[in-house]
């Protein structure tokens, strides 16, 4: 298959919630995370609710993962958002941008999950793709008449783009797919009784590499299958 004609466009950032960024870390598998900030210019980033409940969670549910969690914060694979990730990223009135986040964070809070809730706020307000897993919240957004940000992001998305991208192997996607299922974590349909490379021709690839040759089916599958490509900035 022949690399896709789609137009790249690389966002600075791609905002990611709880439940997303949790199947990542249960994962082990980082790498996708490095080479979009290394080679592509994207950040990884969360609002400050995501992180405080992120670590609740990792604590308190997957202690033995804490060393993943905290190297993707300390060595910022993983930004917060705030007013320098902002402005390093180029947007100019951090400090208004942030204050529009939170108040409409706290608006989406009173149907959903508080860290669903700031991360489409920011996903919204900064227009830039979320990573998420709660189909819930997002249906209760869209049904509450909320245009929520797309493309909705899913964390298997990175972990294939970093197949595509050959920068990790189906190995690697077979080890994370076992920790996510040991650790009792949800599995996508297609990936749930299969490997992800037999599955992969029932799974539409959201986040995909410009250059490569696409991965997975050719046309969309699912309610939110929108797709966005991404081109290396690395040379």
């Amino acid at each position: 298959m022949t690399p896709s004609p789609g137009l790249p466009q690389n966002p600075a950032l791609i905002v990611a919630d709880t439940s997303a960024l949790i199947q990542i870390v249960v994962s082990e598998e980082v790498t996708p995370l490095r080479i979009l900030k290394q080679d592509y210019s994207i950040q990884l980033a969360v609002h400050e609710a995501v992180e405080t409940e992120i670590n609740w969670r990792v604590q308190k549910k997957f202690p033995e993962k804490r060393t993943t969690l905290n190297k993707l914060f300390s060595t910022n694979t993983v930004g917060v958002l705030d007013k320098a990730l902002l402005s390093q990223h180029g947007y100019k009135s951090a400090p208004a941008l942030l204050e529009q986040i939170d108040v409409l964070g706290e608006r989406f809070s009173l149907r959903i999950g508080r860290g669903e809730a700031y991360a489409h706020a920011a996903g919204n307000i900064l227009g830039v793709p979320t990573l998420s897993q709660d189909l819930a919240a997002i249906w209760e957004l869209i049904n509450d008449g909320v245009a929520v940000q797309r493309p909705i992001l899913r964390a298997f998305d990175l972990l294939v783009f970093g197949v595509q991208a050959a920068k990790i192997d189906w190995d690697a996607c077979a080890k994370a797919r076992k920790q996510l299922l040991k650790a009792k974590e949800g599995i996508l349909q297609c990936f749930r009784n299969c490997s992800v490379e037999d599955g992969i021709a029932h799974f539409y690839l959201r986040l995909c590499d410009a250059d490569a040759p696409l991965l997975g089916a050719s046309q969309p599958l699912e309610p939110f299958d929108d797709r966005i490509f991404v081109r290396s900035v690395s040379g």
